[in-house]
């Protein structure tokens, strides 16, 4: 049985419910909550079944390809790139097909410095998450973090990696899925520059994570 605030006002329900992407559940302060989770790029589309209170909303833009290494006989690294912009706070979302868009990180620079593409802008709600900028070519320096449209602000900005390995994780400098879930500051992470004459990372794909009580 739904739980309903019964008088004068008639029957509304307590809680929200909707379904889509991958949902888990947790409890925090003796509070119950469900999150829906969209990860991989593309269209994402959250059913609301039933809206009586806001949702809190999390959009992460993608990171953005980190550069290739400049040629091996001079020896300089990669510059990683821009972290992805991000929003989060709460919206209203009507009952029904609430459709938005995931971003795909920025591909990593080929062989001799050739510079990260930009990652893609995530958006539901009216919010979004922009991508970050792909990592500069040659001794030009990091991407510049995406643009967040809330209280956020923006991603990590790039930083410029000397003699990374090729195997460096595409986290740093934004944040991953999971730092995001503590309130962080940043989007998803720009890919890491390529060592000398090396490719670099591909930036992290962008997210919608949507939050709310349950009884």
């Amino acid at each position: 049985m739904i739980p309903t605030l019964a008088g004068a006002f008639g029957s509304t329900p307590l809680f929200n419910e909707a379904t889509g992407g991958t949902v888990t559940t947790f409890s925090s302060g003796g509070k119950n909550y469900k999150r829906h989770t969209f990860t991989g790029s593309g269209s994402k589309t959250l059913t609301v079944v039933r809206s009586p209170n806001p949702f809190t909303l999390m959009v992460l833009g993608a990171g953005g390809g980190g550069s290739a290494g400049y040629i091996a006989s001079i020896g300089v690294g990669g510059a990683t790139g821009g972290g992805g912009g991000a929003f989060e706070g709460t919206v209203t979302l009507a009952v029904g097909a609430n459709t938005g868009s995931v971003g795909v990180g920025g591909s990593g620079g080929a062989y001799s410095a050739n510079g990260g593409t930009p990652g893609g802008s995530t958006m539901f709600a009216s919010k979004t998450g922009g991508g970050g900028a792909g990592g500069s070519t040659e001794y030009s320096g990091g991407g510049s973090p995406g643009s967040g449209d809330g209280p956020t602000g923006t991603g990590g900005a790039g930083g410029f990696v000397s003699q990374a390995p090729l195997s460096i994780p595409p986290t740093f400098p934004g944040q991953t899925l999971r730092d995001a879930y503590s309130l962080g500051t940043a989007g998803n992470g720009g890919g890491g520059g390529g060592q000398s004459g090396g490719s670099g990372a591909t930036g992290i794909t962008g997210a919608i994570v949507i939050t709310y009580e349950v009884g």
